[in-house]
């Protein structure tokens, strides 16, 4: 504890008894007459954390029209979390954020404790006692900031990464195989997993809308917005291939960033800068909806599992917004 006094003074520490005063029915963790969002207690899922995506280059958030067109299109498709924020601005943060419904911190990444980690619940390991059969996708490094420890101790079976591609697929981009290749093998990773008959839940990281912003399509001058508008190409062309299958009556598919984004205007002291879409399409959902409580990445986990009747209890800082 001096230790950690000692290395971050900025943070304000407290009695115990004063931390519990201000705790107390902050963060409720049961789900009370949450309102009913899906068509079934038993989706298959897909999670898909864009790379960097920021409100900033929706219509809805950033009022562009022009970037991302097809994720414009289907927010008025499926459940729009109107208000919804990032936690950090890392990937690695905002990744286990979103999977483990845990906070970010402004100095340290939880991710590269694995003494740590190792304790955190996961949405993953929840759903695997429930009978599913987990997956996560990535094209790039899945060993960077202990990503592959992470996701193994919360849950996932069956990790993809950028050495199961080619070669020549593996230097597609900087950070790895790019997205529109992902893409692909989160769809046909899709229908194999639908093919045996067990409820899925997928989890995947896109990585081409990140510097140095080499994409393979040149639609806008401007290199961030065109990567987003390559990102946003990829995002439409898999929602229409899933949706002309069988897959797609029972699938629930949740779009949202790893983070915020600092662009043009939008420093991190904007508000716009962690204001980020979050979007549940697919035929497991019941119909369009808005909605426009506050929430962030933490909350998704309860969110979810509120959705399909199952407990949430270990995620302690995690709101079941949906919930009365």
């Amino acid at each position: 504890t001096t230790l950690f006094r000692s290395s971050y003074p900025d943070y304000e520490f407290m009695s115990e008894e004063e931390r519990s005063s201000l705790m107390t029915d902050l963060y409720p963790t049961k789900s009370v007459d949450s309102d009913t969002l899906l068509r079934t207690r038993q989706p298959n899922i897909v999670v898909i954390l864009l790379e960097s995506c920021g409100g900033v280059f929706t219509e809805a958030i950033g009022k562009r029209k022009d970037v991302m067109p097809r994720l414009n299109q289907l927010t008025h498709e499926g459940i729009y979390f109107a208000n919804f924020y990032a936690n950090s601005y890392r990937t690695d943060r905002g990744t286990l954020c979103t999977w483990s419904g845990y906070p970010s911190f402004p100095r340290s990444s939880v991710m590269k404790m694995p003494a740590k980690t190792e304790k955190l619940p996961g949405i993953a390991a929840t759903l695997r006692k429930q009978g599913y059969t987990t997956s996560y996708l990535y094209g790039g490094d899945i060993n960077f900031t202990n990503m592959r420890g992470y996701l193994i101790n919360v849950g996932f079976e069956h990790l993809h990464w950028q050495k199961d591609y080619s070669q020549a697929e593996q230097n597609t981009a900087k950070w790895g195989v790019r997205d529109d290749i992902t893409f692909k093998t989160l769809s046909s990773m899709v229908k194999e997993q639908f093919a045996q008959e067990r409820p899925f839940l997928i989890g995947y990281s896109t990585l081409s809308s990140h510097e140095p912003w080499d994409v393979p399509t040149h639609r806008l001058d401007d290199p961030v917005l065109n990567a987003f508008n390559y990102l946003d190409e990829c995002i439409g062309q898999f929602i229409d291939d899933l949706r002309q299958t069988p897959q797609w009556d029972n699938l629930l598919v949740i779009l949202l960033p790893d983070h915020g984004f600092t662009f043009g205007e939008v420093s991190e002291e904007h508000p716009m800068h962690d204001h980020v879409p979050m979007l549940w399409l697919g035929g497991g959902i019941q119909e369009p909806k808005r909605v426009e409580t506050i929430c962030n990445q933490t909350d998704l986990a309860a969110t979810l599992l509120g959705q399909m009747g199952l407990d949430h209890s270990d995620f302690r800082f995690s709101r079941d917004v949906l919930s009365k």
